[in-house]
C-alpha cells in the first residue's frame, strides 16, 4: 500500500469518526439549544433533521482541511456525476414505492392535515430532505469507501464484500432507535435496514459511483415525507397519506428485494455495471 493511499484512508477514517461525533453528540445538543419548542409540524420537522443540516455544513466546510479535496470529489467514485443515472434510478425507485403503496392500500388513509400546512412544509421538505439523505450517504457509504480503497477501486466483487458488509452495518446501527424497530417483535426492521444498506453499497460498487444509492435514498425519504408516511413515524411530516405501521410485516423485505432487483437489472442493461463478479 502506497503512503498516499494510506494517508487518504487515514484521513477518511478520521473524517468519518468526527462526522459521527457531530451527528450524534454535538448537533443534537445544538439543535435543542437553538430551536424553540412550540410543537408545530414545521419546527418538529426541522428539529428532527437539524443534526443532518449541521452535519452537512460540517462535511462541506471541513472536507478540504481534513481530506485535502472538496466534498464533490469525495462524492464521486470512478467517474464524474452521471445525471442520467441519478434521474433514471430516481424514477424507477418512485415507481416501486408507488406499486407497494397500492398493494398496502387497505391499511392506508388520507392524512387529515390541512393543505395549508402541507404547502408551508413543501419547500423545507424539498430542501432539507435531500440534505439529510445525502449527509447519510456521505458518512455511511462514501467515506467508508475511501477508508476501504482510498482513491482506488476493487477489481472484483469479492474484494468489495468487506466494504459492503461494513457499510451495511454502519448504515443499520443509527436506525435502530427508529419507531418501527422499537415497536417490532421480530428482527424484520433490522433486516430491512441491513438489506437496504447492503443493496445501496452493492449498487455503488457495481456502477462505479454513488448516484444510484443517493437517488434511492433521497427519493425514498421524499416519498415518505410528501406522499405516504407511517402512523407513529420517527419522521414528522404532512404527507398526503398515512399507512398503518406494521413493523413485523415481511412486505418491507419483499419491497426492498424487488427494488434492488429492478435497479440492478436496469443498471446492467444500460451498461452501468463496471465491475466483474468473478472471484
Amino acid at each position: 500500500m502506497t503512503e498516499e493511499k494510506l494517508n487518504i484512508r487515514t484521513r477518511a477514517l478520521a473524517f468519518m469518526l468526527l462526522s459521527l461525533i457531530v451527528l450524534f453528540i454535538i448537533a443534537p445538543i445544538a439543535v435543542v439549544l437553538i430551536m424553540p419548542e412550540n410543537g408545530s409540524i414545521l419546527l418538529n420537522y426541522i428539529m428532527v433533521n437539524g443534526p443532518f443540516i449541521i452535519l452537512f455544513l460540517f462535511l462541506f466546510l471541513l472536507s478540504e482541511p481534513i481530506m485535502h479535496r472538496p466534498l464533490r470529489e469525495i462524492m464521486e467514485m470512478e467517474v464524474p456525476f452521471r445525471k442520467n443515472l441519478f434521474l433514471s434510478i430516481s424514477i424507477l425507485s418512485v415507481a416501486v414505492y408507488i406499486v407497494f403503496s397500492l398493494i398496502r392500500y387497505e391499511a392506508t388513509r388520507i392524512n387529515d392535515t390541512g393543505w395549508n400546512t402541507r404547502l408551508m412544509l413543501l419547500l423545507p421538505v424539498l430542501i432539507i430532505t435531500p440534505i439529510q439523505a445525502l449527509s447519510e450517504e456521505i458518512v455511511f457509504r462514501m467515506l467508508p469507501y475511501r477508508i476501504a480503497f482510498g482513491n482506488g477501486k476493487p477489481c472484483r466483487l469479492s474484494a468489495a464484500m468487506p466494504y459492503i458488509l461494513i457499510s451495511s452495518i454502519v448504515f443499520m446501527l443509527p436506525h435502530l432507535p427508529n419507531a418501527e424497530v422499537r415497536t417490532a417483535s421480530s428482527f424484520i426492521p433490522i433486516i430491512y435496514y441491513f438489506l437496504w444498506g447492503s443493496g445501496a453499497a452493492l449498487l455503488s460498487v457495481l456502477t462505479g459511483g454513488f448516484e444510484a444509492a443517493a437517488a434511492m435514498h433521497i427519493t425514498n425519504n421524499l416519498y415518505i415525507a410528501l406522499m405516504v408516511n407511517y402512523e407513529g413515524s420517527s419522521l414528522p411530516s404532512a404527507s398526503v397519506f398515512l399507512t398503518e405501521m406494521n413493523p413485523d410485516s415481511p412486505m418491507v423485505i419483499i419491497e426492498t428485494i424487488a427494488l434492488f432487483a429492478l435497479l440492478l437489472t436496469y443498471s446492467a442493461r444500460k451498461g452501468y455495471i463496471r465491475i466483474s463478479s468473478e472471484k
